[in-house]
């Protein structure tokens, strides 16, 4: 039994085979057999939410264990990488149109990335842009479902929509009482 999810405590008939099995393979045919279904069904649920809550709980005691063990040498990276790139850019500015320089055991060098574009406030460039730029502009189209549907409903023919009619879907739900009876 895992310390970290208390197992709920379960009536003894949820440990055995269904009520009253017949030839025929079990059906549900009354009372006591739907209750029997539908505590199953609470009970599977429960153990998979407490499945869901344990894994949650893992996945954050492994970050945090991975921070604190990445720490130390996320410190050395920053300290070295700063150390060494001075003396990088050195050499390689004494060698002409190298970028590279090849050490005992490593090949250290500088490489130009991508320029990039940092948004710093998105109204004010959209703002801008809209008025003076207005190719760089991306206007996101969607369809409003809600409006879709009511059109569909009042008997529209879209190309490439449908509606669909809602379907019974079974719900199990506790009683609050918390018993098989």
């Amino acid at each position: 039994m895992n310390a970290l999810v208390e197992q709920p405590v379960l009536p003894a008939f949820l440990h055995g085979q269904p009520p009253e099995e017949t030839d025929e393979g079990f059906r549900i045919d009354d009372d006591r057999k739907a209750a029997w279904a539908a505590t199953k069904i609470l009970t599977a649920r429960r153990r998979i939410a407490n499945r869901i809550s344990l894994a949650d709980a893992y996945q954050s005691r492994i970050m945090d264990w991975l921070t604190r063990a990445n720490q130390a040498d996320q410190q050395s990276l920053a300290y070295l990488e700063a150390s060494l790139r001075p003396w990088v850019e050195q050499a390689i500015s004494q060698m002409g149109r190298a970028r590279s320089l090849s050490l005992p055991g490593a090949k250290v060098g500088l490489r130009k990335k991508p320029d990039r574009v940092e948004i710093l406030d998105v109204d004010q460039a959209l703002a801008f842009c809209l008025e003076h730029l207005e190719e760089v502009v991306v206007t996101k189209r969607d369809l409003a479902k809600t409006e879709l549907k009511r059109h569909l409903v009042e008997g529209a023919r879209i190309p490439g929509a449908q509606l669909v009619l809602g379907s019974d879907e079974l719900t199990v739900t506790e009683d609050g009482k918390g018993e098989w009876t």
